[in-house]
């Protein structure tokens, strides 16, 4: 059995919804090809930017070089399954393509991503920890303190002391001092308690 495209009527609508704003963009950017240049040399700078690689997946679609835009729609939902219109982007390239199939499947996540509903990989992972819980021993699972308690008033007499000796200043600092003296502690890296994060 042959798979069936959309009907026409539908294809250019979903087209049109798809393409205007990359239209837009061509225009006031230049060509497709020197916007596409553009959006390559900032992928080398920053190759796990969903954006660059769904900007990317856009110009390309635009050329009709629809392999590459596949393949780089996939890299979008590598990174960010989640991504804004990606599965919309999916459908129309693989509808291009003739893979009607797989483009029903990509419109169905589109439908399911609009509702909010978890995405296939997000499904698959909160299946994967519910079952990791599941072989934890139990007494990894009790109840487990979200902080560290504060530790004894002497360790924090001596984190105080510490603190006035980062501020050249023996003994323990006096309030005006401490959260000037706290705040470039902790932007040495040390938590509030001393500890080294």
């Amino acid at each position: 059995m042959e798979p069936q495209r959309m009907p026409e009527e539908k294809e250019r609508k979903f087209a049109k919804d798809f393409l205007e704003k990359w239209a837009r963009a061509e225009k006031e950017e230049g060509s497709a090809e020197d916007a596409l240049k553009q959006v390559d040399e900032a992928l080398k700078e920053n190759p796990y930017d969903p954006a660059l690689w769904f900007r990317r997946a856009s110009l390309l679609t635009d050329l009709e070089r629809w392999e590459e835009a596949l393949e780089a729609f996939r890299g979008v939902e590598s990174l960010d399954p989640a991504f804004p219109r990606l599965y919309v982007g999916l459908a129309f390239v693989l509808n291009r393509m003739g893979r009607v199939e797989e483009a029903a499947e990509e419109q169905k996540k589109a439908l399911a991503a609009e509702a909010g509903e978890p995405s296939p990989q997000e499904q698959e992972l909160e299946a994967e920890l519910d079952r990791l819980v599941q072989e934890l021993p139990e007494d990894l699972t009790e109840d487990v303190p979200a902080e560290r308690p504060p530790p004894p008033e002497d360790e924090m007499m001596k984190g105080l002391e510490e603190l006035g000796a980062l501020a050249g200043k023996p003994g323990v600092p006096d309030r005006e001092d401490f959260d000037a003296l706290l705040a470039k502690w902790e932007g040495d890296g040390f938590g509030p308690w001393g500890w080294q994060r």
